[in-house]
């Protein structure tokens, strides 16, 4: 199988770049030994250019081995992939190359239609926004032995936390404007001014291992996503296997996730404050939601409609 991706883990500046793509590789590998892998990867986010040159690469790698699939993860690399020799393409959509209107999502939904052999996708909306009745709802999985509750107090002692705090756990890059830090640092400014001890946490900053990252969700009192645009995030569903409690907002296929979980929130007007665990949980989570419904006026919007 020929990989195309255009996102890859790799150091010193992409260490959780697109890590569900070879943690889905490595699973199959472990499952299956007898499927070979072969990865071209896309360095799009270091030169735009890489793009252009990518059919070119795809079209002399499929002229010296005969794939039995080419496998290309994102809509542009859907692009570059298409120039194989005779073997089918599957292409996998993971959420903003669909969900936005940009001309990547375009493209992306362009190439899903008319080229690819076969789609999966990660959310029944993005399989009807994409208009193909055969394409599959195959969600990226989460791996059990990494991702498990763990004690807090030793996982604080470890990371170097304090053991005093309410800490509020942002689990995107805040570089990226789609995961929406300003929303996410707005609503817990409003939050302090009701609770003092509450300290955001940013889940990935440079340095910090894939290894750490369990660690870090169970250190922390509450995961917030805030993004505007999501698949399937994987940082909702390993924060469930931490028994981490969640606040999101209604992106992607998290409605669905949270649906009945005690703990997890997507509408702030259904607010179970005693489920929590720990003394003082469940109050500190109530003052964040109840702050959340008042304005922010620098943002200009109601910070409730979106937590």
């Amino acid at each position: 199988m020929l990989l195309v991706t255009n996102l890859w883990p790799r150091e010193p500046h992409y260490s959780t770049c697109g890590v569900f793509v070879k943690e889905q590789v490595d699973t199959i590998r472990k499952l299956m030994p007898s499927i070979a892998f072969d990865l071209l990867l896309i360095k799009g986010q270091e030169r735009k250019v890489n793009y252009l040159l990518a059919p070119f690469r795809v079209w002399r790698a499929t002229r010296s081995v005969c794939y039995d699939l080419v496998h290309a993860h994102f809509g542009l690399a859907g692009v570059a992939a298409r120039l194989h020799g005779l073997a089918p393409l599957l292409v996998t959509l993971h959420g903003s190359d669909v969900t936005t209107r940009t001309l990547k999502a375009a493209i992306s939904k362009w190439v899903a239609r008319r080229w690819a052999d076969g789609v999966i996708v990660t959310n029944a909306q993005m399989k009807e926004l994409l208009g193909r009745h055969d394409a599959q709802v195959i969600p990226c999985g989460v791996d059990l032995e990494m991702f498990r509750p763990l004690d807090r107090a030793q996982s604080r002692a470890e990371l170097g936390l304090p053991h005093d705090r309410r800490l509020v756990l942002f689990p995107g890059d805040p570089a990226r404007a789609l995961k929406r830090y300003d929303l996410f640092a707005a609503a817990v400014r409003l939050v302090q001014e009701c609770d003092p001890l509450v300290e955001p946490i940013v889940l990935f900053k440079p340095g910090r291992t894939r290894e750490a990252v369990p660690r870090v969700m169970n250190a922390c009192d509450v995961l917030v996503l805030t993004s505007d645009f999501e698949g399937s995030p994987m940082v909702v569903k390993e924060a469930m296997a931490c028994n981490l409690p969640i606040v999101s907002v209604p992106v992607g296929d998290v409605a669905g996730r949270l649906a009945g979980l005690d703990g997890c929130y997507l509408d702030i007007d259904v607010i179970i404050v005693n489920k929590l665990g720990e003394p003082g949980n469940g109050v500190f989570l109530f003052q964040f939601t109840e702050c959340c419904r008042r304005s922010t006026p620098s943002l200009g919007i109601e910070v409730g409609q979106f937590l």
